[in-house]
Parts: C-alpha cells; sequence; structure tokens
C-alpha cells in the first residue's frame, strides 16, 4: 500500500513487544520497514496491555498449522480486553479466532492478501478522516470471554460436580 501510494508512511507505525526475533528484522530491512515497523522488546505484561489500548489497530498473526484450528491464543483474550479494533490474518479460515471475531464483532478477519489490503484501506481512511479507527466490538458478547466470566463459569462447574458427588 506504500508503493501505490495509497498510505503515507508518515502515518503508520507498526510496533512489535517481545523477545528479539531475527527472522522478523530481517523480513522488516527485506521489504524496506525499517522506518515503519518497530521492534521494542520484552515488556511488563501491565506495560503490554497500556500499549493495546492506546494501539489503533491490534494485529493478530493467526495460526498456520492446520492442527491448530480449535487453539485460541492467550493474546486474542487481552485483545478482546483492549476494546480496539484488532486485524487478524493469517491461518486457513474457518477457525476458532474468526468465529471468535465475527461473533463479537471486535475487528476483521482476513485470510487473503487482498483482504489485509482493503481492511487497512478502510481503517487508514477512517483515521485520515475521523482522527481514529473506531471500535464496534458487542460488549455483551465479549464479556462471555472475560478472565473473571470464565472463572465464574469454571466455578459454577466446579460447584456442580461437588453437588453430584455428595448425592451420590
Amino acid at each position: 500500500l506504500f508503493s501505490k501510494g495509497l498510505i503515507n508512511r508518515e502515518d503508520v507505525e507498526v510496533r512489535f513487544y517481545g523477545p528479539e526475533n531475527d527472522l522478523l528484522m530481517k523480513t522488516i530491512e527485506k521489504f524496506g520497514l525499517s522506518d515503519v515497523v518497530k521492534c521494542h522488546g520484552v515488556i511488563s505484561r501491565e506495560e503490554s496491555l497500556v500499549k493495546q489500548r492506546e494501539s489503533q489497530v491490534l494485529l493478530q498473526l493467526n495460526w498456520e498449522d492446520p492442527h491448530e484450528k480449535g487453539v485460541y491464543t492467550g493474546k486474542i483474550f487481552e485483545y478482546l480486553a483492549a476494546q480496539r479494533p484488532i486485524l487478524v490474518t493469517g491461518g486457513f479460515g474457518n477457525d476458532v479466532t474468526e468465529a471468535l471475531i465475527r461473533e463479537t464483532n471486535s475487528g476483521t478477519y482476513c485470510p487473503t492478501v487482498g483482504d489485509t489490503e482493503n481492511a487497512l484501506m478502510k481503517m487508514y481512511s477512517e483515521y485520515r478522516s475521523e482522527g481514529a479507527v473506531s471500535y464496534k466490538g458487542n460488549l455483551e458478547k465479549i464479556n462471555k470471554y472475560s478472565y473473571r466470566e470464565m472463572a465464574r463459569r469454571f466455578a459454577e462447574i466446579m460447584d456442580d460436580l461437588t453437588d453430584t458427588r455428595q448425592r451420590a
């Protein structure tokens, strides 16, 4: 999108946080993105959550292993809590992450490069015209996946099991 002149490089900053990754660094350099993509190293979980909430869009790189179609990453739940639009790319589609994004209306699932470009253009246009990318997540549905709600449901199951055993 930069090379097509559709997005202004000065308007974009992609931030990665985590352990140093040589492959990522080489890929950034290979595509001439060092001015746009920044790798910041490891930060605390608390700092990570702050960075997520201040971002315009959160990037979720989906699993590329077909055996992982039923596996959520912990990151996706952090992203839901951040209440920022999530751009999910990669994977093979028709998996749990795609279903979660659609159910909660918390972002856009982009299985192809073309889908990713279209989603980025929509977000960029909104950012340029409104000064921010709006969040349209369904909080009622998102709250079903909060740590608090999942712990409550787990406790409920444990209580049911305990009651069943006591009656037996």
